[in-house]
């Protein structure tokens, strides 16, 4: 297996403060209602078939009390999900382009006993549709899934003191995952995402 390239704290540090692209692609998404339920700490998920069918689409919505930038900088940083995120065993940059936008990305999943881990390579692209917004958007490049691909999406709010995200994810496994664990992943695993991120900033529900 090759070796993993680390993040360097330069590169992220430069991805932090460069602009980010206005690609005609990204387009601007007006900020959904925030219910009273989710400024409590709730996440709402929906799960439905993904767009083209084939797999399934998981998302997830929720309110972190930081601000933008602060939760722009650990979202970004997939060199360290290992670290900040549920269930992730490894995970590094593979490259970085130099104008900060773009970057290659490798993941681990650690599944439960009995089924293996599961690998993913996704380019990444990172972009500010509108002032006030941020997208982290991927798709696969290789690795142990038919398709895997997604986005998180940021909003500022409460006058810049909060930040409101949507999680994306449409995946389809090569090995086949068991109803249970699909279900537990759908009731658990998505909201563990926000509490994962509030605990690395350090912030409440």
């Amino acid at each position: 297996m090759r070796a993993l390239i680390p993040p360097l704290s330069l590169p992220l540090a430069l991805a932090l403060s460069a602009p980010l692209s206005h690609r005609a692609s990204a387009h601007a998404t007006p900020l959904p209602p925030i219910s009273d339920a989710q400024r409590q700490g709730e996440v709402t998920v929906r799960v439905g078939e993904a767009p083209g069918g084939g797999a399934e689409q998981m998302t997830a919505e929720g309110l972190v009390k930081a601000p933008l930038d602060a939760v722009w900088g650990v979202i970004l940083d997939c060199g360290d999900y290992k670290n900040t995120m549920p269930s992730i065993k490894e995970s590094a940059v593979l490259s970085r382009a130099p104008s900060g936008d773009k970057m290659r990305c490798e993941v681990v999943a650690d599944l439960p006993w009995p089924l293996g881990d599961l690998r993913s390579v996704v380019d990444v692209t990172l972009s500010e549709p509108a002032p006030g917004e941020r997208l982290r958007a991927w798709t696969l490049v290789e690795g142990d899934y038919a398709r895997n691909e997604g986005e998180w999406r940021l909003w500022a709010v409460d006058e810049g003191k909060h930040t409101f995200l949507r999680y994306v994810i449409r995946v389809e496994p090569h090995t086949k995952i068991p109803d249970f664990i699909r279900k537990k992943a759908q009731k658990s695993k998505l909201p563990e995402l926000f509490d994962a991120l509030r605990a690395k900033l350090k912030v409440g529900r």
